[in-house]
């Protein structure tokens, strides 16, 4: 089997294990913005920093105890390295614009060694396998036309993709059992694309024209966003979501359960009944008990005329 075949293999099984997870009812999802930064000869050919958008899903803790524990995911994302527009004047005397962008695409399969649950920050370390993108944008439009069409070209004169791989290191931050805040950094070795020179893009002659190099997709990755947990009771209606910050929810939580038959709590504060009238009052210690009323005592009755 090829080296690329292999990789693309691990990245599909780190998918469905993520997948089965899910369908254990564990698991979160995280979404949010990035910074991409190129790096080595990525950043000396001319490729701009980005910014664009992540998602992806992690399976809940699969080994855990008490150290670190093992989570898989996979996530995709996807940025915009910039661009140069030019106006331009075609014959006869018609303007249009010549528009071209540079765009990466990536797609991963990761393994995660997270800080134990319950806790409200969670740090961690990921490595990620999967494939990136690289591609340049052309497209020629007119500016001023009454048609709803004015695109008179659009095309992809460069792209490239292959295996990508890297390790990244952030934490989160868990307001509930249920939302987290996520911060994290990611470096990422790509394949080797050529892509266009912003700088020295031109048009002459109705034929656009710019410089090009090739260098190896190296890039470093700043991202913030959420991680939703799916797991138990937050996704059940009228979850308060105050228990196990960032972990399974399928614990007890800090409330606790009245059985109307006993008058007992199952958990947390005991709740004694007063009388036959069904009123209650908080009882501040003690194991939880089944507290039953005592016998009613009817008042004696003194007949009439009778001393």
């Amino acid at each position: 089997m090829k080296k690329p075949d292999f990789m693309r293999s691990v990245s599909a099984s780190l998918v469905l294990l993520t997948t089965l997870g899910f369908a254990q009812g564990q698991g979160t999802l995280d979404m949010g913005i990035q910074y991409n930064q190129p790096v080595q000869s990525f950043e000396q050919g001319g490729f701009k920093d980005g910014i664009g958008m992540y998602f992806g899903g992690w399976s809940g803790d699969l080994i855990k105890g008490k150290g670190p524990a093992l989570q898989l995911g996979a996530r995709a994302d996807f940025s915009w390295n910039g661009n140069r527009h030019q106006n331009l004047t075609l014959y006869p005397n018609i303007p249009a614009r010549l528009n071209v962008d540079n765009y990466t695409f990536g797609g991963h399969g990761a393994v995660r060694l997270i800080a134990p649950a319950p806790a409200r920050l969670r740090p961690y370390i990921d490595g990620y396998l999967g494939g990136r993108l690289i591609g340049t944008s052309e497209s020629l439009n007119l500016t001023q036309s009454n048609s709803d069409d004015n695109n008179l070209y659009s095309k992809w004169p460069y792209k490239a993709g292959g295996v990508s791989y890297g390790a990244g290191v952030g934490a989160q931050y868990w307001f509930n059992s249920c939302v987290a805040l996520d911060l994290r950094g990611i470096y990422l070795d790509g394949p080797s694309a050529q892509y266009s020179q912003l700088s020295t893009v031109a048009f002459d002659n109705s034929v656009a024209s710019y410089a090009t190099s090739n260098s190896r997709a190296s890039m470093v990755y700043f991202q913030v966003g959420i991680t939703v947990n799916l797991s138990g009771n937050c996704m059940s209606s009228g979850s308060d979501c105050d228990c196990h910050c960032g972990g399974s929810s399928t614990g007890s939580s800090s409330g606790s359960s009245y059985n109307n038959r006993s008058g007992s709590r199952s958990s947390g504060r005991i709740y004694v009944p007063q009388g036959s009238g069904g009123s209650f009052r908080p009882s501040t210690g003690g194991p939880s008990r089944s507290v039953s009323p005592g016998p009613r005592i009817s008042p004696s009755v003194t007949p009439r005329g009778k001393s």
